[in-house]
């Protein structure tokens, strides 16, 4: 008796055993029937030239206008879809860049009779944003440094030159627009920058 009790408690004992498997089995079933699998999120790569102006969103132009600031590359900049500048104040951009697309060199016709072309030289830092320029001139050579805050817009511009002596420009930012570019800033006077984005 006590032998049949056992045989029908391991006999019950696998068929719980085995049942439990296979329902193991359909739920894995079901669950693969079920799986989606995620696309990979795959991150738009930024222009180096947005990098460089420390622009965000895709912006078709912009314009200064009011007092002095001192623009990278000038007081009218284009851009294409991709984001890469192609004119400037006007002009098609001469324009030589490195293996990671930057802007190495941008030079300018000066439109006077008996004077040369000027240039930029850029460096950049490890963010991919402007740390110096070279400005070359018919008249006078500048070395401009920059300091930035946490946002990276520039608030101070050391100019050094040999023969113009050395200053210090300071920027003071107002006013943003919805994608975050400043749109107002105040440094000898008072500084608007309109932004054009593409659609």
């Amino acid at each position: 008796m006590k032998k049949n009790l056992f045989l029908i408690a391991i006999t019950s004992i696998g068929l719980m055993a085995c049942g439990g498997k296979q329902q193991s089995a359909e739920n894995q079933e079901a669950a693969t029937d079920t799986l989606t699998v995620e696309e990979p999120v795959v991150e738009e790569t930024v222009s180096p030239d947005y990098v460089m102006l420390n622009l965000k969103g895709k912006v078709k132009s912009y314009e200064l206008s009011g007092a002095d600031y001192c623009d990278f590359v000038g007081g009218k900049v284009e851009f294409n879809e991709e984001g890469l500048i192609v004119k400037v104040n006007g002009e098609k951009a001469d324009l030589e860049r490195n293996d990671k697309g930057q802007i190495t060199k941008y030079t300018w016709e000066v439109h006077l009779e008996d004077l040369e072309d000027e240039f930029n030289i850029y460096c950049y830092d490890e963010n991919g944003q402007v740390k110096k320029i070279e400005y070359h001139g018919n008249f006078c050579d500048y070395d401009h440094t920059f300091e930035r805050d946490e946002n990276g817009n520039v608030v101070k511009r050391i100019n050094k030159s040999p023969t113009e002596g050395n200053s210090t420009d300071k920027y003071k930012y107002t006013e943003f627009d919805e994608q975050g570019n400043w749109t107002k800033c105040t440094s000898d006077g008072k500084i608007t920058r309109k932004i054009t984005y593409w659609e």
